[in-house]
């Protein structure tokens, strides 16, 4: 099942504009939430759409897209950064994936290279969904490299309110000690 991808578009060139745009709204279960060339309204608007990813056009941009890309990245980390060039040098591919873009794109654009891109933002987008689960808790398993270092076989449970935390510690004479703690974020 393919999910569907929403897209913001930054860029300054009307004619990478429209080549980016027919890209996107030709690539299945993808839709243009919108398109700017304000760096600003882009990161206002990245921050409340919470789109999967914005592609940002380095034309007219020059460095000052690497720190936009930097600070959409910190701001915004759920949302995949593509950088789109026609100047698809080596250094600057490089830099802008140093700086945290997920994927870069060379303009013009082929069919194969979009289908990758739009291959790995949905994996990205999924990974993001799928991390938002996971953050529900966690256990951690300690375990004594001594063995027999307990006399007896005991069980042993406590549980704090305070941390959220349940722990359990369970051995006997010959296995070694193991203590399991159990986290819960707090609502």
């Amino acid at each position: 099942m393919k999910r569907n991808l929403t897209f913001i578009l930054l860029c300054k060139d009307p004619g990478d504009t429209r080549e980016i745009t027919r890209a996107l709204s030709s690539y299945p279960g993808a839709s243009l939430l919108m398109t700017t060339d304000d760096s600003e309204q882009a990161i206002i608007e990245t921050a409340r759409l919470r789109p999967s990813a914005l592609v940002i056009n380095f034309a007219l941009l020059g460095d000052l897209g690497l720190k936009l890309v930097q600070r959409i990245v910190a701001e915004s980390p759920r949302t995949a950064v593509i950088c789109a060039s026609r100047d698809a040098s080596p250094d600057l591919i490089l830099r802008s994936l140093r700086v945290g873009a997920r994927d870069f794109i060379r303009l013009p654009i082929l069919d194969d290279e979009l289908s990758t891109v739009m291959e790995r933002t949905t994996e990205f987008s999924a990974g993001q969904v799928e991390s938002e689960v996971k953050k529900r808790g966690r256990a951690i398993a300690v375990f004594s490299s001594k063995a027999g270092s307990m006399r007896s076989r005991r069980h042993t449970t406590s549980r704090s309110s305070r941390s959220g935390t349940t722990s359990a510690i369970t051995g006997n004479a010959t296995r070694a000690c193991v203590s399991i703690t159990y986290c819960c974020p707090r609502s």
